[in-house]
């Protein structure tokens, strides 16, 4: 018996692919700058603060994987300033405290 596979996104329809509409505009609205996550002072910064993985997405207007993955350390380097500058105001923390510049 064969097992249905699940259709998989392309590339053009994942809002973290570099190239969709959403990406772009992040970048576009950061002046082209990015910034390299901390991955241990996200997660020690989030859980001291009392929110879950899925309140910080939801109060940084970001999916709640992508905050999965920084925590991880499997995302993170190239961060829209934006998105971080959203990140580091949901967890009231200056944005030095959670990301690096990779210049």
């Amino acid at each position: 018996m064969h097992r249905r596979r699940r259709p998989t996104k392309t590339r053009d329809q994942k809002n973290t692919y570099p190239g969709t509409p959403l990406a772009r505009a992040n970048r576009e609205a950061s002046g082209g700058i990015t910034l390299t996550v901390r991955p241990p002072e996200l997660r020690t910064t989030r859980l001291t603060r009392g929110l879950t993985q899925k309140a910080l997405a939801e109060a940084a207007d970001i999916s709640k994987s992508y905050i999965t993955e920084m925590e991880a350390g499997r995302r993170g380097k190239g961060t829209a300033l934006v998105v971080a500058q959203r990140i580091a105001a949901a967890l009231d923390v200056p944005l030095g405290n959670l990301f690096e510049d990779p210049r």
